[in-house]
C-alpha cells in the first residue's frame, strides 16, 4: 500500500512523525508539496501533475494542509477527490474546521453541548451580545475573510469594547462566546475516523511550552513564552489590546 501527504516539507514535524510511523508498518510513503500540483479541467475530464509530470500512483491521499497556502491546498485536495482517491480528511472536512462558527454549528447540530456563543458582523448590539452568552469574561474570536483568525479574552466590557473598535475596523466578523473557566477545564482532542471517536488526548499546552526544547525554539527565533494563564492571561491580553489598539488606529493602518 502506498501513502501519499500532502505538505510543504518533509523538515515539518508532523510530517515526518506520519511517514516514520506509516513506514513502520510498511507503507510506502511520499511527501508531495501541493504548490508543486498542477490542475486541468476541461473536455477531457479532470487532471492532476506533480512537477510537470503525471500524478504518481496511490493509494489513499494523507493533506497536512497549512493556513499560508489554504485555498490552493484545499483546491489539490478537492482535485485529487474528482479523481476518485481516497483522501483523509478530504476538502470539506478541512474548510469546515477552520471556520470557528461552522464548527460550532455541526457539532450543536449533533446534540454536543457548546458554550454560549453569538456572532455578529458589527458592534452596535454588543452589550446585547454579552448579556446572552451570560455577561463577561467572554472569549472573542475573530473569522477573517482570509480565514486566518485569533482569539482573546475580556474580563470586562470596556476592555471588550477597546478591543472590537479595533477588530471591526478591519473588516473582520466575530464570535462572542461564553468564557468556561475553573480548575476543572480541560483542553481534549478527539480523533475521529469513520465517524467514531477511536483516541482521545488532553492537551498538556503548560507543560510543552515550558519544555527547554520548546524555551529553545523560542529564544532563537528571538521571542520568549510569558508564564501566564487563566485570567492572569486574559488580563494580559486585554492590556495588550488596549496599549496596541491606539497605536493601530492612529497609524490608519488597514488589513489587506
Amino acid at each position: 500500500m502506498h501513502l501519499t501527504i500532502l505538505s510543504r516539507s518533509t523538515s515539518i514535524f508532523t510530517t515526518r512523525r506520519l511517514c516514520e510511523a506509516a513506514r513502520e508498518r510498511g507503507l510506502g510513503v511520499r511527501v508531495v508539496d501541493p504548490l508543486d500540483v498542477e490542475m486541468g479541467l476541461g473536455a477531457g475530464g479532470s487532471v492532476v501533475y506533480w512537477r510537470g509530470k503525471k500524478f504518481p500512483r496511490t493509494d489513499v491521499v494523507l493533506p497536512r494542509i497549512g493556513r499560508s497556502i489554504h485555498q490552493y491546498g484545499l483546491a489539490v485536495v478537492n482535485q485529487l477527490e474528482l479523481l476518485g482517491l481516497p483522501v483523509l480528511n478530504g476538502s470539506w472536512g478541512i474548510a469546515a474546521s477552520r471556520n470557528k462558527m461552522r464548527s460550532l454549528q455541526f457539532l450543536a447540530a449533533e446534540g454536543i453541548p457548546i458554550p454560549k456563543t453569538v456572532m455578529a458582523s458589527n458592534p452596535s448590539g454588543l452589550k446585547e451580545m454579552v448579556r446572552l452568552v451570560g455577561g463577561t469574561p467572554v472569549m472573542v474570536k475573530l473569522l477573517a475573510s482570509n480565514e486566518r483568525s485569533g482569539v482573546m479574552i475580556c474580563e470586562s466590557l470596556q476592555s471588550l469594547e477597546a478591543a472590537l473598535e479595533a477588530i471591526l475596523g478591519l473588516g473582520q466578523n466575530i464570535v462572542v462566546q461564553q468564557y468556561l473557566r475553573g480548575r476543572r477545564a480541560r483542553d481534549l482532542r478527539a480523533l475521529v475516523v469513520g465517524g467514531e471517536v477511536v483516541a482521545a488526548m488532553q492537551a498538556e499546552m503548560k507543560k510543552a511550552l515550558n519544555s527547554d526544547e520548546l524555551k529553545t525554539t523560542w529564544t532563537g527565533l528571538g521571542t520568549e513564552t510569558p508564564n501566564l494563564w487563566g485570567d492572569e492571561f486574559g488580563k494580559f491580553v486585554s492590556a495588550e489590546v488596549r496599549r496596541w489598539g491606539d497605536v493601530v488606529k492612529a497609524s490608519g493602518a488597514k488589513l489587506d
